[in-house]
């Protein structure tokens, strides 16, 4: 073993030796090159985080803001909830399932499998947990959403 790390230490040093640049200008143009590099690598990070915390933010906003709109749609003043219908609530009625004591109420027209889902979530059997907004490919809950009864 020994003996090949002697034999690879020359050549390898050779290799570098050839890559290196020998005049001050060719110095120069690597120390820029490599800063250059580094600068448009942290920029890129950097730019990649802020969009990203921007636009969960975004989609935050956007569910809290479809959950309040579902629950303007609510009535809780009797003893029974009652979902109100108005003329124009086909995209609050795209986008959400509503349970009152463990029964499903309304749910989107062409739900299919993901009602399955909804019915799984906490809350949506038993009536006791607060009602949550789910991603549209099942996944886990997004946002709690802030309407209870």
């Amino acid at each position: 073993m020994s003996g090949i790390r002697h034999r690879l230490r020359p050549a390898v040093t050779a290799v570098l030796h050839r890559l290196a640049p020998r005049t001050l200008r060719g110095r120069l143009s690597l120390v820029a090159r490599t800063t250059a590099v580094l600068l448009m690598l942290v920029l890129t990070v950097a730019f990649t985080a802020v969009a990203q915390h921007r636009l969960q933010h975004q989609a935050d906003d956007e569910l809290r803001t479809r959950a309040v709109a579902v629950a303007t749609t609510i009535d809780t003043t009797g003893t029974t909830v009652r979902v109100l219908k108005t003329s124009n609530d086909a995209l609050l009625d795209a986008n959400g399932w509503i349970y009152a004591d463990g029964r499903l109420l309304e749910e989107p027209p062409n739900a299919g499998r993901l009602t399955g889902v909804a019915d799984a979530s906490p809350g949506a059997a038993d009536g006791g947990a607060p009602p949550r907004t789910w991603q549209a490919d099942g996944g886990q809950p997004a946002d709690p959403a802030s309407c209870t009864h």
